[in-house]
């Protein structure tokens, strides 16, 4: 068996509520994509229970404590990472985060695609309850060689009001993984079909040569690729490219001047939403000014 990363993060805010015969009561929120996952490590801390009887140990088991949960991803989106943290956005779209933010329960999942005798599976992976921790921050200059970093966030898994952890189920196809992750995670029943808008517009003339290209979708986006390349030559033009902090928006940035009076193309593949909606292969298409 192998693993191929994971993908899909998703959560769920909840509250809990003490019953009076020392039961809880869980009430869910609105489930939703938590960025685009590069990593997610866990880790199940279980102590021995034994039971004796004619003054010996006559079983031995263990027992769940509590684990830890590290998620990191390329970006959070915003409005996510500050709801599972506690913290708030104010008007002008700033993070604050204050001494007496209280994060809340969550839901968390990710979908883990593996291998298996040579077929593809899909492994749906769900704590039932983590609260996550606020954030420590690296930051450093580029220096001689350049270093890719994301966002980690880490949190405590702790056992829900039926006092389970973990579930764990292995599906045939992404779509039934996806499927019963939504269920789990309480995600919106409907979405709308995903799209993708370029900037410039398809067959836009007389573009700036120093112009960035947006692609504005209208869900957040889970993975996927855009290339752009000269359309004559097919050479693929180096750039960097970025997503805004609600995985919505992709920016492409040129690393340098593109060639007046020359057509480009913009390819599209394999860009899929995290509802597991995938978007056709699209291309697009645009001419710089003379």
């Amino acid at each position: 068996m192998a693993s191929k990363g994971c993908r899909y993060p998703k959560v769920c805010p909840y509250t809990v509520t003490e019953n009076s015969d020392g039961t809880e009561t869980e009430t869910y929120g609105v489930g939703k994509a938590f960025g685009k996952a590069a990593n997610s490590d866990m880790t199940i801390n279980a102590a021995p229970v034994n039971y004796y009887a004619n003054d010996g140990i006559a079983e031995s088991v263990s027992e769940f404590t509590d684990g830890t949960i590290k998620h990191e991803a390329d970006t959070l989106v915003d409005s996510v990472e500050a709801e599972a943290l506690g913290h708030i956005i104010d008007e002008n779209g700033v993070m604050i985060s204050g001494s007496d933010d209280s994060p809340p329960y969550e839901i968390y999942s990710v979908i883990v695609p593996q291998r298996i005798n040579g077929v593809n599976k899909y492994l749906a992976v769900v704590l039932t309850r983590v609260q996550w921790e606020p954030q420590s921050g690296s930051y450093k200059s580029k220096e001689k060689s350049t270093t890719l970093s994301g966002t980690t966030i880490n949190g405590t898994i702790m056992k829900n009001k039926d006092n389970t952890y973990m579930k764990k189920k292995m599906f045939d196809t992404e779509a039934q993984a996806l499927a019963w992750q939504a269920t789990e995670c309480h995600m919106p029943s409907s979405h709308d079909t995903l799209t993708c808008t370029p900037v410039p517009a398809d067959a836009a003339t007389n573009i700036a040569i120093t112009a960035n290209i947006t692609l504005t979708f209208n869900n957040p986006i889970d993975h996927g690729n855009a290339t752009l390349q000269n359309a004559t030559t097919h050479a693929i033009i180096a750039s960097t490219k970025t997503f805004n902090g609600g995985k919505t928006v992709l920016t492409i940035d040129p690393s340098a001047s593109l060639t007046a009076s020359t057509a480009y193309v913009i390819t599209v593949t394999g860009m899929t939403d995290a509802y597991g909606q995938t978007l056709a292969d699209q291309v697009f298409s645009f001419t710089t000014a003379a």
